[in-house]
Parts: structure tokens; C-alpha cells; sequence
């Protein structure tokens, strides 16, 4: 850029806002931000910035609390077939595997900046042991942000963040430390053994043990040995299914008799869903969602009822009665209330901004015409002005003519 007779070197610096990478414009020699107030650019500027981000957001929660209520449901429900392999679509951060529980909820303790939240509650659980998972914070002004644990002070039990908050935190503020996408909740799940030739189906209720008292809240591992631990009590040396942890530290459960099959039931502290078992979608955003590869592969896994019945489909029906629940806006708006409101937002933005362009030219256009009635040309009249000229020079030409002819006439005479 010239400014005067000095000029400045731009260069450019990539970031990343929201997943996706975008460039910021420096100068060179300060590495101060290039941010114009006016013009095409800073329209064009505020548009990443300001406006994209804010729908992309939307549209990212829209897309987030679709994925969650339909695979809660779903994931409660049984399908044509059952499964004899399965193993879920979400693996847990090493931690919480055995050694922290699958959800910590805390309430900070102590007003402090956008970087840290301090929760004396978390006090002596261990230096650093929450690295690496993430904190979503559940209400205060952050509420609904998440951020990865970059550090974690053991005496004080003070987090630190990869990123700042947008606001500072408050004491009171309440959050979650989790490793998935999905929050759980205290409660149980119900696995169902099926044996496909005799259709006998046996029932087992796992608990969720997510209530913070007892130390003794639920690991993946827990979860997995209340599985085994009631199967095998069940079941004695025949047992029918293992569950297990892969290394990848994800959920696994397997058949090890031909002719038992099992699914699921009943799960009231959403363990399912959040760890992506028997789900409809994967993904946790709008960029992210899809249809499970497994119900892709076998559509027969659709988890339409909730019991072998010919018939059945009780699920489905409850699949399709969250089109007119109150999901959104704190319980005031459901899923296509939402997005027609993203939309008609977005609509209205762009007429108002249509609006306004045609208002400005109009203003553009009476001010030209007013400068050019002031310092402007008028043919009309530089045409009369003109012609004036031209009579003028016509009538002294013609003065100038007759006295030529006096002269000579004057000088023949003499």
C-alpha cells in the first residue's frame, strides 16, 4: 500500500476459524492487522468475519441438536435385524478409558479470566489429568462453548484452555470435562440378548453412574465389565456376547454363539447416542453429519420398534414426533421453527442490504446531478452560445467585406 511517498508491504497469515483456514492481511513491518473501515474490501471482510460465522453457527447447532435427539431415539429402539458385531462409532480420550470418569461435572469456583476456570471441586484429582479432553461450559455468559484442556493445576484445580473463552468466567459458572461430542447423563441403558431361534429376548439394565458421589462414577471400562460381570451371572459358561475396549479405546460387543443376535433398549442417560452405538447419523456439526456407514450398509438396522413384534414400529413413530417437539431456543421453537427463522434472518438481511445499495445510488445519482447543474456542461446552451459566436463572426466578416469595397472603390476613384 502507498500512502503518500512512503509504501507498506502486506503479507498474508493463515488461520483457522471454525475448521475451516483463512487468511489474515498484515503489514509487514509492524505485523498490525490490515482491517479497512470502508469500501468493497472491509464489506467483503466483514462478511467472513462477521456475518458467515454467525449462520454457520446456527446452522452447526441446528445440525448438532438434529444428529443428538434423532440417535437418542434411535438408539433405544431395535431394527428388522439385530446386531452380532458392533462396535461404536466414537472412542473415548485414554483418561477416561479407566481412569477418569466419562463425564466430570463442575461448577467454577472462583471469578477468573477467559483462559482459565478454576473448580476447587476438581482439586487433587491428579496434575494434568484432564489434558486433552474438552470443557463445554452449561451456562453463565459461555455458555454452550467448548475448548481442549491444555493444562490442568492439580492444588487448585485451575484448567487452562487451547483458545479464550469469549467472556471471563463467574463463580457459579457450571461445565462439563468430557472426551465426546455429546453429553451423558446419570441413568442406565438396556442391552437386549436375543436368541433368533426361539426369539427368547433377556434383558440387562447397565447402569450410567454419572452422579459425582461415591468416587465411583462410570469409565468405559466400568461399563464394560457391568456387561460381561451380568452376562456372566446370567449366562454362566455359555455366555453368548463379550464386551470389551478396543485399543482405539471404543466400545465393542461381540457375539461368540451363532443364532444370539442382540440390540438395545431403553437408555436414559443418552451413554448410546453420545458414544455412537446403534445411532442413525454420525457427525457433530452441519460439515460433519452423516448417515451411519452401518445403517448404510444394512438398512434392516433401522431401529423401527422397540420389540421383535411383526409390526412394530414404535420407534419410528417416536422418530418422527421430534418434528413437532420443542428442541430449540431453550424449549420455544422446534427444528424447522429454527431453521426457517436462520432463514428468513438471512433473507431479510439481504433485502435490507439490497435496499440500502439502491438508496445510495439513488443519493449518487441527485448529488451528481446537482454538481453537474453547478460545474456541469449544458449542450442546449453551448449550442446557442455557439451559434451566437457564429452570427458575431458572420456580421464582422461581412463589416470588414464592405469596407474592403470602399477601400478599392475609394482608391479607383483617386
Amino acid at each position: 500500500l502507498v500512502f503518500g511517498g512512503a509504501s507498506h508491504a502486506l503479507e498474508t497469515e493463515q488461520t483457522t476459524d471454525r475448521g475451516s483456514a483463512i487468511y489474515q492481511v498484515r503489514f509487514a513491518e509492524s505485523g498490525v492487522l490490515f482491517s479497512p473501515d470502508s469500501g468493497e474490501l472491509a464489506g467483503l471482510l466483514q462478511s467472513r468475519d462477521e456475518i458467515l460465522p454467525q449462520y454457520l453457527d446456527q446452522l452447526n447447532d441446528l445440525a448438532k441438536k438434529f444428529i443428538f435427539e434423532y440417535n437418542k431415539v434411535h438408539a433405544s429402539g431395535m431394527g428388522l435385524e439385530r446386531y452380532t458385531t458392533l462396535t461404536s462409532g466414537m472412542a473415548v480420550h485414554p483418561a477416561s478409558r479407566g481412569t477418569i470418569p466419562l463425564q466430570v461435572a463442575g461448577t467454577a469456583s472462583a471469578q477468573a479470566n477467559r483462559s482459565t476456570l478454576v473448580a476447587s471441586s476438581l482439586a487433587g484429582d491428579g496434575q494434568n489429568v484432564y489434558v486433552g479432553l474438552t470443557v463445554e461450559v452449561t451456562s453463565g455468559a459461555n455458555a454452550g462453548e467448548r475448548r481442549r484442556v491444555t493444562g490442568f493445576d492439580d492444588p487448585t484445580g485451575a484448567l487452562v484452555f487451547d483458545q479464550p473463552f469469549p467472556e471471563n468466567f463467574t463463580a457459579g459458572d457450571s461445565f462439563l470435562i468430557t472426551s465426546l461430542d455429546y453429553p451423558m447423563e446419570h441413568g442406565s441403558f438396556e442391552l437386549k440378548v436375543v436368541n433368533e431361534n426361539t426369539d427368547v429376548v433377556d434383558t440387562f439394565n447397565i447402569a450410567v453412574d454419572l452422579d459425582g458421589l461415591n468416587n465411583n462414577d462410570s469409565t468405559l471400562q466400568s461399563v464394560v465389565s457391568d456387561i460381561n460381570t451380568q452376562l456372566a451371572a446370567h449366562y454362566g459358561a455359555g455366555n453368548p456376547l463379550v464386551a470389551r475396549v478396543t485399543n482405539d479405546n471404543r466400545l465393542e460387543i461381540v457375539s461368540q454363539q451363532s443364532g444370539y443376535t442382540f440390540g438395545f433398549g431403553q437408555d436414559t442417560s443418552h451413554f448410546l447416542a453420545a458414544m455412537g452405538v446403534n445411532t442413525l447419523f454420525t457427525g457433530s456439526d452441519a460439515g460433519s453429519m452423516d448417515l451411519s456407514a452401518t445403517i448404510k450398509d444394512n438398512p434392516n438396522l433401522v431401529a423401527t420398534g422397540t420389540s421383535l413384534s411383526t409390526g412394530d414400529n414404535s420407534n419410528l413413530q417416536s422418530l418422527l414426533a421430534l418434528r413437532s417437539q420443542l428442541l430449540m431456543e431453550n424449549g420455544t421453537a422446534t427444528l424447522d421453527d429454527y431453521y426457517q427463522g436462520m432463514v428468513g434472518s438471512l433473507g431479510e438481511m439481504t433485502a435490507s442490504a439490497a435496499d440500502q445499495r439502491t438508496n445510495q445510488e439513488m443519493v449518487m445519482g441527485s448529488l451528481t446531478n446537482q454538481r453537474n447543474s453547478i460545474s456541469g456542461v449544458n449542450v442546449d446552451e453551448e449550442v446557442i452560445n455557439m451559434i451566437a459566436y457564429q452570427r458575431a463572426f458572420q456580421g464582422v466578416a461581412r463589416y470588414i467585406g464592405i469596407v474592403d469595397q470602399l477601400l478599392e472603390t475609394l482608391i479607383s476613384s483617386i
